[in-house]
């Protein structure tokens, strides 16, 4: 109830009784409280099946990582192809270690990114065949339209 000299002001549809320094009475009236109610519930419902789903996806795979001068060619291919795609690391002649992301297929490589042949050093040749993704510089008119080879890696 309100005390007296308390006024009744309006909150975002709430019926407020103050005083002139505090909230004394905090009421909503019936007609706001009907189709709100429906319309929050629904809100926290929806919030709650969506929040849910987006846990249910799990945390991302991490991407293998292999030390290619301990690893034979044929290894390392065999994780290219098994995994889709792994960092490859080893160590430059001048002994500064150089690693990069290889991929399986271009089609892996992201969006303006093309596939091409590289090589890495491996335990049984310095030179193991493996695609590696770079920057489109390829100028071209033609848009979408624009072709590039499929490179894929085989066993």
């Amino acid at each position: 109830m309100p005390q007296s000299g308390a006024r009744k002001i309006w909150l975002n549809d709430y019926q407020v009784s103050a005083m002139t320094t505090r909230i004394s009475n905090f009421s909503r009236p019936s007609s706001a409280r009907k189709g709100r109610a429906g319309i929050t519930s629904l809100t926290i419902a929806a919030s709650l099946v969506i929040g849910t789903s987006l846990l249910a996806v799990g945390p991302a795979a991490a991407i293998s990582r292999v030390e290619t001068t301990k690893t034979d060619c044929a290894a390392i291919r065999g994780v290219l192809v098994r995994e889709g795609a792994a960092i490859l690391r080893y160590t430059s002649k001048k002994g500064l270690p150089i690693y990069d992301r290889y991929v399986s297929s271009s089609l892996s490589c992201p969006s303006f990114e093309v596939g091409v042949w590289a090589s890495v050093p491996a335990r049984d040749t310095n030179s193991c065949r493996v695609i590696a993704c770079r920057a489109d510089t390829h100028d071209s008119d033609d848009g979408f339209f624009n072709s590039r080879p499929l490179l894929r890696i085989t066993q």
